[in-house]
């Protein structure tokens, strides 16, 4: 089992068209903060093989933007984008262990 802080770099893109009269365009970057939780497990196939299972669940926080109608801002014709940013990871994979056990010879 594993959680704690999250973060990362991310970048938030949107726009909207009612074309051929308006657009509304929102953008930007930043650092985001979050928590993350997940676990997995690990088989023993024999001496130098394993299998393994892991996920991992993060969430970076919500950002809102609000876009004025560009190239001209006319209220209160605006468009209100809302970014969840989150994932789900999984993975499998598979181990060797190079060596075999470590005998003490005296």
């Amino acid at each position: 089992m594993t959680g704690g802080l999250a973060y990362g770099h991310v970048s938030y893109l949107a726009q909207t068209f009612f074309n051929p009269v308006a657009s509304y365009p929102a953008a930007f970057s930043k650092m985001e903060t979050g928590w993350t939780v997940g676990g997995g497990a690990e088989w023993a196939l024999n001496q130098n093989w394993s299998l393994k299972l892991e996920y991992l669940y993060y969430k970076l926080g919500t950002e809102t933007a609000t876009a004025q109608r560009a190239p001209v801002v006319t209220p209160p014709f605006q468009m209100q984008y809302i970014w969840q940013t989150t994932a789900q990871i999984a993975r499998v994979g598979v181990n060797y262990r190079f060596g075999g056990p470590v005998v003490a010879n005296y």
